[in-house]
């Protein structure tokens, strides 16, 4: 079946992006990013969604009335839909914290041994909603409209209180889902709300800055050019004490200005005694206060992080939609599969061979998104086809 094709595919792609990802997080990008555990927890679950997605697939494909038994039947259902809601819930996480760092101005002061116990947490609640599939999910027969008998894995509807538990289960889990899309467009929408808000801002500081530069610039040079014809007749004579005093007094002045412009219009600390000014050094060590520059850089990653993970939430929610779909079909009737018409059957399996497609999407995201990743890549290829080598010679 051409859904085996592309399940094959998205296999190769997801498996190796992601392993990719989590080579390059953890031993080329900086360690003090707080967003580095989130990306590596999401990695390592995307790796694995498309190794046990693509492998269910197959093993339903290569004889579809004969599954092989009850074994891989619950191992691979079991962990499927264990990863698609950790991952679920992993997104929700991260939404939360970028909804606290850009909404709520809050620094990352979570220890790196509480997110991985968020992890943790999102992990035990995937295997205690996913535990019923263990009992209730195996390899069942069904009569089709021929009289043919199949093997298929899926729900035991045979089971007392199977029914009631399968569909309401699967009808939860749908809810859940949808409830944390929700949750999570909500959040990312007052995100945006205040990313945009500070672009404005930010906007209007840079234009201020350079309207003080051009303002000072001249005045700047003329006094410079002042102070080097002093300078010349000092040479020449040395009974002008009172001008040199004057001339070097007037130009501290202007770099106190200047420097005030440049640390975003703040005000300029008070010189020490004995001294005509602070060493620049010195102050900007014992302020707490950053530059404008320092604050817009660190200001255009936080956004910049926000959407990669907006970006990587729309994908996986629009990857939940065939799942449910196929959820649903499932949960009830599972020989309803064969008898649907041909081309609605191959529209349904092209659907669930997307609900992979967001898993394996991510890496390209995170390397759209996160410019110190495409420096590391663009090392990497350098280094390997022997550009920087070349360069040395």
């Amino acid at each position: 079946m051409y859904d085996t094709v592309i399940h094959a595919i998205f296999l190769v792609i997801g498996f190796f992006g992601n392993v990719a990802i989590i080579y390059m997080y953890s031993f080329k990008i900086n360690k003090s990013r707080d967003d580095r555990h989130y990306i590596l927890s999401l990695a390592y679950v995307d790796a694995m969604l498309c190794v046990f997605c693509s492998t269910f697939v197959f093993t339903k494909n290569l004889n579809p009335l004969h599954y092989p038994n009850d074994e891989a039947c619950k191992f691979l259902t079991f962990c499927s839909n264990i990863l698609f809601f950790t991952s679920l819930l992993i997104l929700i996480a991260i939404c939360i914290h970028r909804y606290r760092h850009i909404c709520l101005s809050m620094a990352d002061t979570m220890a790196t041994k509480t997110k991985y116990t968020v992890i943790g947490i999102s992990l035990a609640v995937s295997v205690v909603f996913t535990l019923p599939k263990l009992i209730y999910y195996k390899v069942i027969h069904i009569k089709l409209s021929d009289g043919t008998i199949g093997r298929v894995c899926s729900s035991d509807m045979t089971i007392p209180g199977s029914e009631v538990l399968v569909s309401g289960l699967t009808v939860l889990l749908i809810i859940i889902s949808a409830l944390g899309s929700i949750v999570m467009t909500v959040l990312y929408c007052l995100v945006a709300r205040v990313i945009y808000k500070q672009i404005k801002q930010f906007k209007g500081m840079r234009i201020q800055k350079v309207r003080f530069r051009n303002l000072y610039g001249n005045l700047r040079a003329s006094i410079i050019n002042a102070f080097e014809r002093e300078n010349a007749s000092r040479r020449s004579s040395y009974d002008r004490p009172m001008v040199k005093l004057e001339s070097v007094t007037e130009e501290n002045q202007l770099e106190i200005l200047q420097q005030e412009v440049n640390v975003g219009f703040q005000e300029v600390p008070k010189c020490d005694k004995g001294t005509l000014r602070k060493n620049p050094s010195r102050n900007r060590s014992k302020s707490k206060t950053k530059s404008l520059a320092v604050y817009l850089s660190a200001n255009r990653k936080a956004r910049r992080s926000s959407l990669m993970f907006f970006a990587v939430t729309a994908v996986t929610v629009l990857s939940y939609i065939p799942t449910w779909t196929y959820a649903l079909l499932d949960a009830k009737d599972p020989s309803r599969w064969f008898q649907m018409p041909l081309v609605t059957f191959h529209f349904l399996v092209f659907l669930r061979s997307l609900s992979v497609l967001g898993f394996l999407t991510h890496p390209w995201i995170y390397v759209y998104y996160d410019k110190a990743l495409q420096k590391e890549i663009k090392k990497i290829i350098r280094r390997g086809s022997g550009y920087e080598d070349s360069n040395s010679f």
